[in-house]
Order: C-alpha cells, then sequence, then structure tokens
C-alpha cells in the first residue's frame, strides 16, 4: 500500500450515505483538524434541497492535498426505504509530480426497520475508480440509528485494503437549544456540543487517540437539526 493511496484511506470516511439527503434546504460548513496535523486538515462546504445535496471538500496541505465535488440525489422507494446516488469528481495535487483527476460513483441504502430503529448501507467506489493509476477507497459502510429521545448509532466500515472499523456515537438533547455529543472510533473517543439560534446552529468537537493525540472539529449550519450534526468523525 503506497502514500498516496493510505492518504485516500485517511480522507475516505468523511463521505455519509448518499441515501441520507433532506428534502428540507440545509447549509452546512465544517472543518475539521486531526491530530493537531495541517497535512490532515479537512474542509467542507454542503448543500442540500429537495433530495438534491452538492459538496465541495478539500483535505491536505501543499504537499499532498484532494479537492472534490460531489452530486447526491436520493430517490425514495416506496414510503419506508431511499436509493442514494452520488457522483464525485476527484482531483489531487502532490508536490513535485502535478495534478490527477478522475470521476469516482457511490451508492446508499436507507431505511425504516421498527418503531424508531433505522438502518443504512452504502457502498464507496463499487466501480473500482483510479486517479493517477493508484485506485480509490472501495468501503462498505452498515449502520443501525435509534431515534428516541437520545439518538444513536452504531456501525461498521470497511476498506477493502484494511480492517474494519466499529464505531457508536450518540446525540443527547440537553436543552432546548443544545445538545451534547459522544462517541468512539477505532482507538479514538470524542465529544461535541451544539447550540442553535433560530434555523442556525454551531457545534463543536474535540476527540482524543491514545498514541496520535487530539483532535479538533467545528461546524456552521443552518435548516438542520442538532442531532444530525455532531457525528462528523475522522
Amino acid at each position: 500500500m503506497g502514500f498516496v493511496s493510505f492518504m485516500f484511506f485517511l480522507s475516505a470516511f468523511a463521505w455519509d450515505n448518499p441515501a441520507d439527503v433532506p428534502r428540507k434546504f440545509g447549509l452546512k460548513v465544517s472543518t475539521l483538524r486531526p491530530f493537531g496535523l495541517e497535512a490532515l486538515e479537512r474542509t467542507e462546504v454542503e448543500v442540500a434541497w429537495r433530495g438534491w445535496r452538492t459538496r465541495a471538500w478539500k483535505f491536505g496541505d501543499e504537499r499532498y492535498g484532494e479537492f472534490q465535488v460531489a452530486l447526491d440525489r436520493a430517490t425514495p422507494l416506496g414510503e419506508k426505504v431511499s436509493f442514494g446516488l452520488r457522483l464525485r469528481a476527484v482531483a489531487v495535487d502532490i508536490e513535485g509530480f502535478g495534478r490527477e483527476m478522475g470521476l469516482c460513483l457511490d451508492l446508499g441504502l436507507s431505511g425504516a426497520l421498527f418503531g424508531a430503529w433505522s438502518f443504512g448501507l452504502s457502498a464507496g467506489n463499487p466501480l473500482g475508480s483510479k486517479v493517477g493509476g493508484e485506485r480509490l477507497p472501495q468501503d462498505l459502510r452498515m449502520e443501525v440509528s435509534y431515534a428516541g429521545d437520545v439518538k444513536l448509532k452504531v456501525g461498521v466500515e470497511k476498506e477493502v485494503h484494511f480492517p474494519p472499523i466499529f464505531w457508536a456515537e450518540v446525540a443527547c438533547p440537553a436543552a432546548e437549544e443544545l445538545c451534547l455529543y459522544t462517541g468512539a472510533s477505532g482507538h479514538e473517543v470524542w465529544a461535541g456540543v451544539g447550540v442553535s439560534f433560530g434555523r442556525f446552529l454551531l457545534v463543536y468537537r474535540a476527540g482524543y487517540h491514545r498514541a496520535l493525540g487530539i483532535s479538533q472539529g467545528i461546524c456552521l449550519g443552518y435548516g438542520y437539526d442538532l442531532e444530525e450534526v455532531g457525528d462528523f468523525r475522522l
């Protein structure tokens, strides 16, 4: 596994299920700096409306950088299930080697199980698209969610060249305009707090990895529920 493939892996899990696109209008800007390293920093801008979502996303620095633009479309399949399709344009800049570009397709499925329980399945790059001779990550993700007074998610993410990563997260409303978050993923644990101001919201998140240290992130949004935006993970 080369350096470029490893960096692809580090950046891959920023993407969520393309079937989970809100019908209402939403705008979100977030930035996350894993382990305090500028070289791993990622920034994302997202706009969603009526089952469509577009994103612009940047990862890395001048030595190694990725820039991606994505278009998601979620389509209802009956009353309880939604199918999602994502088209991504990927550009990679490596110092001394120039820029390579490519296209990638992701798939997703989500729906209700029973009561407050729901599921999600997604496949990243099932067609095996490449950029500059390096295959983009191919991963399968599965999750189960419970949306009661407290929102709970548990899931697993498996990239073909790496061991599976199990994760869990909890969003707990503490007041009408305040939400607390906590979770764990691999060797990282994190916590966060979100506040809303009408339709606007602000979320701060901090994580700790026993070997690599502290990560921090912040998200500004409009039109989303607080429980929906506290799970931006590594």
